[in-house]
């Protein structure tokens, strides 16, 4: 099969040809993607699967870049830049709580490494200690919840990483009957 054609999905190329219709043909398939992978830091990626000694699963992974490739279609016109992304991680962690589904996961687990990459709080610091977190610490979304919290308030870095660690297990093992849907909120945030 052709390479193009490899690494998309049938909705990748939907939205494709709304682009096009919508008389945005400078917006191609390849440069969303090429934008969405820059937005999937390896290195943060890296200290998450070291913390919680959990591997990044292939489905995750596209569903990030699926959703970064949306953020930058919808916001690149109006500018909308990254913000209050704990704020929304922190809802979208309740909103998955509530209704299971996963989508939430993706959606908070994306708005994190963009605060890590552009962080939003002035006067955050990586003290570089990754002890091994309390089994408490990686549940969502309460564990994931206060870590943010705390990031919120002390500016820790590996805060960060310990939600985004939480995330990545459930979304290995999931604590609860869930489901993955598609939701346009309209609080998907993006950076410039």
């Amino acid at each position: 099969m052709n390479e193009i054609f490899e690494n998309h999905t049938v909705f990748d190329w939907i939205r494709l040809h709304a682009i096009t219709r919508a008389g945005m043909p400078n917006v191609t398939l390849g440069a969303l993607s090429a934008c969405a992978e820059a937005k999937c830091d390896p290195h943060f990626d890296a200290l998450v699967r070291e913390r919680c000694g959990l591997s990044m699963p292939d489905d995750f992974r596209a569903k990030r870049l699926a959703a970064f490739r949306m953020g930058t279609l919808r916001y690149q016109a109006t500018g909308w830049a990254a913000h209050a992304c704990v704020p929304s991680a922190i809802r979208r962690l309740r909103n998955y709580a509530e209704t299971g589904n996963r989508e939430c996961l993706v959606d908070a687990y994306n708005l994190i490494v963009i605060e890590w990459l552009v962080p939003n709080q002035e006067g955050t610091i990586w003290t570089g200690s990754l002890a091994a977190p309390e089994p408490y610490q990686l549940s969502v979304p309460e564990g994931a919840v206060a870590r943010l919290w705390t990031y919120l308030v002390a500016g820790l870095r590996e805060d960060l990483v310990d939600s985004a660690g939480a995330i990545l297990a459930e979304w290995h093992y999931p604590n609860r009957e869930t489901h993955y849907a598609a939701v346009d909120d309209g609080e998907h945030v993006e950076m410039l």
